[in-house]
């Protein structure tokens, strides 16, 4: 089943009105069904009316916060990633047991994971609300903070830059959407190749608006953003 059609029928049946975030893997598919209610749901094999569990706080290792899931990635081994706001970190489900995540306990640079994302080499990309882009292979972490200036590679602190959107194209270039809510000048889309970065705003691109909220890229490579 293609992924609109899923999301259409999702939407008839109602259970689309608060989903924050939807992740697929193979015929399986993992979505949360309210970002008020902070629950994850699990649809076995594209059966979303027959076939449901969900996960609480008070019935699994998902962490309890006054917000709920907003991001969701699945990696090569089949893990489940969630991002919580709120301030409780990076969660992680194998299927059997729950592993959370924080400031305090690895090298996530902030608390509040906004968007994920994982790459061909099974990195996982994770966008922070404040803290930056982080990658975590599994055992190592590095921290990346946005650009302001596309004429450097080697970006400066900036804490209070927040990413909002992450997107992995083809040719394995991470594509990051960010932006400063107190201002204009350090939003935009950065292009990370591995080894160098460029951000494209309004001044120097086509891009309509330095707010990026969505990235996603099709089968041809092309990057699709929304503002």
């Amino acid at each position: 089943m293609m992924n609109g059609k899923l999301v259409n029928r999702l939407r008839q049946w109602g259970y689309l009105l608060k989903v924050m975030a939807l992740s697929f893997f193979g015929l399986s598919i993992v979505f949360t069904a309210s970002c008020t209610e902070k629950k994850i749901v699990s649809a076995k094999n594209g059966n979303v009316k027959g076939w449901w569990k969900v996960y609480t706080p008070d019935n699994s290792g998902l962490p309890r916060s006054s917000y709920g899931v907003v991001a969701l990635a699945i990696d090569l081994q089949g893990n489940i990633w969630i991002g919580v706001e709120a301030g409780v970190g990076l969660t992680e489900f194998d299927g059997e047991d729950w592993r959370v995540y924080n400031t305090r306990n690895s090298g996530l640079p902030d608390d509040n994971v906004w968007c994920l994302a994982v790459d061909l080499q099974g990195n996982l990309w994770i966008g922070t609300w404040g803290g930056g882009l982080a990658k975590f292979d599994g055992e190592n972490w590095i921290v990346y903070k946005p650009i302001i200036d596309t004429n450097i590679t080697s970006p400066p602190v900036m804490w209070e830059s927040h990413v909002w959107s992450i997107a992995i194209d083809p040719w394995q270039n991470v594509w990051v959407g960010i932006y400063n809510p107190w201002g204009t000048k350090y939003g935009g889309l950065a292009k990370f190749d591995g080894k160098d970065w460029k951000v494209y705003d309004v001044n120097n691109s086509g891009l309509p608006y330095d707010w990026i909220d969505a990235l996603a890229v099709d089968l041809q490579g092309n990057v699709w953003v929304g503002t």
